[in-house]
């Protein structure tokens, strides 16, 4: 179980493995490994994420819409 001092605002299942989500300002993704262990990266506040979250399935890219702007990640996953 994973834990967090924010509210969660915004949240993206991206598969079985990977759960993106907004909690409070923050950027934060989730991925449980092959142990069953929740590890979770928190991107950089340089972000400034009161925004929308979106993951497309084909191209395997997330989209961010923050303020006027779409962020878009690399392919994220194989």
């Amino acid at each position: 179980m994973q834990k967090f001092d924010e509210t969660i605002t915004d949240a993206y299942w991206m598969n079985n493995d990977y759960i993106i989500l907004t909690a409070g300002n923050n950027l934060v993704i989730t991925e449980i490994d092959i142990r069953n262990n929740v590890n979770k990266i928190t991107l950089p506040q340089t972000l400034s994420v009161t925004s929308k979250i979106s993951f497309d399935l084909q191209e395997k890219r997330l989209y961010l819409l923050t303020g006027n702007n779409t962020l878009v990640s690399e392919r994220l996953v194989p």
